[in-house]
């Protein structure tokens, strides 16, 4: 709702292999946008072009974002997890009156000095508009924006693919949290506490 997709458009998302990343490339599929996505294995990159469906997916690793976006660009849209350096050459791939969802900043979450974004000026001269959210203070304040009704049924009807790393018990949760972070993870989270 805050991105205001229109079809035809194009939209970066960071992360996209991500449980996160993967959802955003798929609604802006199903929306008419041409998706663009970044990830950190050559494993990652087969799952967004062959399951999820991306128009360009490469491995950040091995590939320059800004390079990348130049070739592919220019940008209506982002849906952002990563900050700091990506968000810096996002903004330079940017079209005027272009929207970006800020979703995470993975790349300060563990860093003593985050990156300090050197080209804010852009706002201003390309009139570009920036969201901030979380899920559970949004969902407080204006809903869900049908996510519940919506994205389930897809999931049950087999139009929404979501990898799984399925692990049993709490003493798993350390590891993968430092998967996450590491971006080693393979797909969503989830711990079983019990088989009953």
């Amino acid at each position: 709702a805050f991105a205001n997709p229109k079809p035809g458009e194009t939209i970066y998302v960071s992360t996209g292999a991500g449980a996160v990343g993967s959802l955003v490339c798929q609604l802006a599929k199903a929306s008419g946008l041409r998706v663009i996505s970044s990830t950190g294995s050559d494993d990652k990159v087969q799952y967004l072009k062959d399951v999820i469906g991306v128009d360009v997916a490469f491995n950040y690793k091995k590939q320059d974002l800004d390079e990348v976006l130049k070739e592919h660009g220019p940008l209506d849209l982002c849906f952002e997890n990563v900050g700091g350096k990506t968000l810096e050459t996002v903004l330079w791939n940017m079209k005027t009156f272009g929207r970006i969802i800020i979703c995470g900043s993975i790349s300060d979450y563990n860093t003593a000095q985050p990156y300090g974004v050197t080209n804010l000026r852009l706002f201003h001269e390309r009139s570009l508009s920036m969201y901030g959210f979380r899920v559970f203070p949004l969902m407080r304040r204006v809903g869900d924006f049908g996510f519940y009704d919506a994205v389930p049924k897809l999931y049950k009807e087999g139009k929404w693919n979501m990898n799984h790393q399925i692990m049993k018990g709490l003493e798993h949760v350390p590891q993968l949290l430092l998967e996450i972070q590491k971006g080693t993870n393979a797909g969503k989270p989830v711990v079983v506490l019990s088989d009953e």
